[in-house]
């Protein structure tokens, strides 16, 4: 299936405006409005920023999308440049297929079974984050160690209320 199945015409060229002002050296005029436009930018603040930003790529020779996001991370730039970071996130953020999406709901289907009816929404929530994300590795004994340390704080504060309590 092509991508122009997946998505309507004017999302798919908006999809391409901020392809073109976000990864490339010169962005059109025309892309940064469209950008601007349907993000509701400043379209000088936004043109400011990338010429800015791109300079900042060609001095620390951040030629491929990667590197360019990783020294965005790294050197804690994203306040200084808002409506670029902006809009990057929802670039990065736009699901280019529906599985992962379809993925999530077929996961909460097997968790909320008829035994989990009457489980919370933030315990449901929380299952459904490890059911779906499983790929990822989970350091049992930093949770561990968090876990206790919570309830040790609430065992002291809970402690000094019922002191408080007695004594008057």
């Amino acid at each position: 299936m092509c991508i122009k199945s997946k998505f309507k015409e004017n999302y798919l060229s908006l999809l391409n405006s901020m392809n073109n002002v976000l990864f490339n050296k010169n962005p059109t005029n025309q892309s940064i409005g469209e950008v601007c436009n349907a993000y509701k930018i400043e379209s000088n603040d936004l043109s400011s920023e990338i010429k800015i930003v791109n300079r900042l790529f060609i001095n620390h020779e951040c030629d491929t999308i990667i590197k360019k996001i990783n020294y965005i991370r790294s050197k804690d730039i994203q306040t200084g440049f808002p409506n670029y970071t902006n809009i990057l996130k929802i670039f990065l953020t736009i699901p280019t297929n529906t599985a992962s999406n379809e993925r999530s709901f077929s996961a909460l289907r097997k968790l909320k079974t008829y035994l989990r009816v009457t489980m919370s929404q933030e315990r449901l929530s929380s299952l459904a984050i490890l059911y779906i994300q499983i790929e990822y590795p989970i350091d049992f004994d930093n949770i561990i160690d968090k876990f206790d340390a919570e309830a040790s704080n609430k065992r002291s504060s809970f402690d000094t209320e019922v002191v408080k309590l007695t004594n008057t």
